[in-house]
């Protein structure tokens, strides 16, 4: 079952226009929580979005910021995906998760994120990380009660969608038995 989701987990980056359940969202979200820490600190925080415009105002925000070191046309373009103005980073994802963390302690939020895109996948949910967010920070922090302490970590992009982006192929020789 495990390696069956990690096999067919991809980012997806087209969601059909339907709510994702608060039921499957505060799953997701705890299979993170329940996933290892550094320390056992357990200092990240998930912030749940499902209001458009409030995921399109981070959305606008990020891209007028980023733009100085992102091309968003191109990269949509080298996507094959449609660019969408009003929503540039988010593809039109109906919920949008953004994990805080310690500004002095990282790590953790990459060890949760993957239970929250395995625990997403097990649902029937498609998800999409997306980095550029940072771009958007300050207005993130407008938008949402950031705990005191706290930087940008990443955001999900979370849906339902009948995508099938080409498989990638994972290439299973990085390793080596000393």
């Amino acid at each position: 079952m495990f390696r069956t989701l990690l096999d067919e987990r991809q980012s997806v980056r087209e969601y059909e226009q339907r709510p994702v359940e608060q039921e499957k969202l505060r799953y997701i979200v705890e299979c993170a929580l329940k996933a290892p820490t550094a320390r056992n600190d357990q200092g990240c925080f998930y912030h749940i979005l499902t209001d458009r415009k409030m995921i399109e105002r981070i959305s606008r925000a990020g891209k007028q910021n980023g733009e100085k070191y992102v091309n968003f046309e191109q990269l949509y373009s080298n996507l094959k995906i449609k660019y969408n103005e009003n929503d540039p980073l988010f593809y039109e994802a109906p919920a949008l998760i953004i994990m805080t963390q310690p500004e002095n302690h990282t790590i953790s939020g990459g060890i949760q994120s993957m239970a929250l895109l395995l625990g997403a996948q097990e649902v029937g949910l498609r998800t999409c990380c997306i980095g550029l967010a940072r771009f958007a920070w300050e207005e993130i922090k407008q938008v949402i009660n950031v705990p005191d302490g706290h930087s940008f970590g990443l955001a999900y992009t979370v849906g339902y969608s009948n995508a099938k982006p080409e498989p990638k192929i994972k290439d299973l020789n990085k390793l080596k038995f000393y």
